[in-house]
């Protein structure tokens, strides 16, 4: 199935507080899934502007929001991940997030991608606070995301790694989500 074809499928149960997982063709994004063992290496928060769904996530450019469909086709697979929690939770959880990351003005951090290859291919330990300015997409959507709407599988192995992939939503993944495509 096309990528576009998958999202226009599977938009109707695309809702406000959803953890959209991309797979990438890239040399950065091949080299994140060899580096994680992974699937999927890139995540966003999804949120509503009207009607249109958006995408709130850490890269390059820092942390910024774009069109879920925009954002969906620069990828070769995806899938969404839906919080099984009620709906002013997600609600309140997503504004605290974009709020969150609006004062921190979060920057991409280059730094961990090559840490996180250390530690997951050499068992080397890594340095690193989850607490700073410097994100990646996942520390975003499953720590710092994570911690807002009371997903604790996700906070923990965060604390417990210093650091969160993609492929890790689904690795800890618990009953309060529903993974779509």
């Amino acid at each position: 199935m096309q990528i576009l074809s998958k999202y226009e499928s599977l938009r109707g149960r695309i809702s406000n507080g959803c953890v959209a997982l991309f797979r990438g063709s890239s040399a950065l994004s091949k080299t994140i899934q060899w580096a994680d063992d992974a699937y999927f290496n890139h995540s966003a928060l999804v949120f509503l502007a009207g009607d249109r769904l958006m995408v709130l996530d850490a890269n390059a450019l820092g942390v910024a929001p774009e069109f879920l469909s925009e954002r969906i086709a620069q990828y070769e697979d995806f899938c969404i991940l839906n919080p099984l929690v009620d709906q002013p939770t997600v609600n309140n959880a997503v504004n605290l997030a974009i709020d969150k990351d609006l004062q921190r003005r979060f920057k991409y951090d280059f730094n961990l991608l090559p840490k996180v290859l250390l530690k997951r291919k050499l068992g080397l330990k890594v340095n690193h606070s989850l607490e700073t300015n410097r994100s990646i997409c996942s520390v975003f959507t499953g720590y710092h995301y994570g911690m807002l709407i009371g997903e604790y599988n996700w906070v923990n192995q965060a604390l417990k790694a210093n650091f969160f992939t993609p492929q890790d939503h689904l690795r800890f993944i618990s009953n309060k989500w529903e993974k779509i495509g």
